[in-house]
């Protein structure tokens, strides 16, 4: 992957589509200029007819790609997962004139429960397969995981849902368990985080 001469990844050639986005209003937070930032650039991507939002909510983004924020500028490139989480850079966002402090996303005025469909038939995931991944893990997986593994896998919202505090779209598939290393696999994406920062950062 080449990166410039700032030392920002140069991800255009993986790019699918890009969009220019407005400049945020003033008292924005980094996650709501993240969260709206990501439902902009999808709802243009969808008004344009673009194919990957053809069987997809307007504002949800593609499974299998993400928004990447080009540094010095307000561009925003779609890019495959895989690539952005290569070195899971954010200097485009980090370079926002925002409250880079103020996490989380205003308050919702009415909520309603994310909606998963699950798979017919049997099970998503077994109980041997979430024992196995325990093993490799080293600790229990917290009960409500466990059963929403072995119900629906790493199945994605049926459409799009919001976590207000954490100011996150939730829009992609969950992490799951695989028979090989994959980006959604919960033992890979482990070590990968145990690869990348150490344990008192991880708590």
């Amino acid at each position: 992957m080449r990166m410039d001469g700032s030392g920002h990844p140069v991800l255009s050639p993986y790019a699918r589509a890009a969009a220019e986005i407005a400049d945020p209003p003033p008292g924005f937070g980094i996650d709501e200029l993240r969260l709206t930032d990501y439902v902009s650039a999808n709802a243009a991507m969808a008004a344009s007819g673009h194919d990957l939002w053809d069987t997809i909510p307007a504002v949800a983004t593609p499974h299998g790609w993400t928004w990447h924020h080009v540094p010095g500028g307000r561009r925003m490139e779609l890019v495959p997962v895989e690539v952005k989480a290569l070195l899971r850079h954010h200097g485009g966002l980090a370079g926002t004139d925002v409250d880079q402090n103020r996490r989380g996303t205003r308050p919702l005025q009415e909520t309603r429960p994310a909606h998963f469909r699950l798979p017919r038939g049997a099970a998503a995931v077994s109980e041997q397969q979430v024992q196995g991944v325990e093993e490799d893990l080293g600790y229990r997986l917290p009960g409500a995981y466990r059963s929403f593994l072995k119900a629906a896998g790493g199945s994605a919202p049926v459409g799009t849902a919001l976590d207000a505090e954490l100011g996150l779209l939730v829009d992609q598939p969950f992490f799951t368990v695989r028979d090989e290393a994959a980006m959604n696999d919960l033992v890979y994406v482990n070590k990968c985080l145990r690869d990348h920062f150490t344990k008192d950062y991880l708590g």
